[in-house]
């Protein structure tokens, strides 16, 4: 991945980005969102490179979905729960940043968020 997010610096993922089943289920919650949208994402499994592995497959796919299926991009978004203020923010914040990269980024993030919290709620402590 290129420049991080500065958005990432309100919630810190560092104590949780190396924990094997947040990782996993963070990937597999990406893999879900996406094939609700007929997006194929696949996973591999290994932990230590999840996040590039993914990253790396969203970018393309996002980027065909700004350039020739915008509303169906806009669907998936909505579905991660992936604010406009957020990608707004993200935009202007990082104006030489690619779109898709950026967005892919943030879907990432916003994923592991919503497993981590999910967690969290699930068992009050992780």
């Amino acid at each position: 991945m290129s420049k991080q997010l500065s958005i990432f610096d309100s919630f810190s993922i560092d104590p949780y980005k190396n924990q094997a089943d947040i990782v996993e289920k963070t990937a597999g919650q990406i893999v879900k969102d996406f094939a609700l949208f007929g997006l194929p994402i696949d996973f591999t499994g290994n932990s230590d490179w999840a996040y590039t592995e993914l990253f790396n497959q969203m970018c393309p796919i996002i980027d065909r979905l700004i350039h020739r299926d915008y509303p169906r991009l806009l669907s998936l978004l909505y579905q991660i729960d992936l604010s406009p203020v957020t990608i707004k923010t993200a935009r202007e914040e990082n104006p030489d940043m690619p779109e898709n990269e950026m967005l892919s980024q943030l879907i990432i993030y916003r994923e592991f968020k919503k497993v981590v919290m999910r967690m969290y709620f699930k068992s009050k402590k992780i």
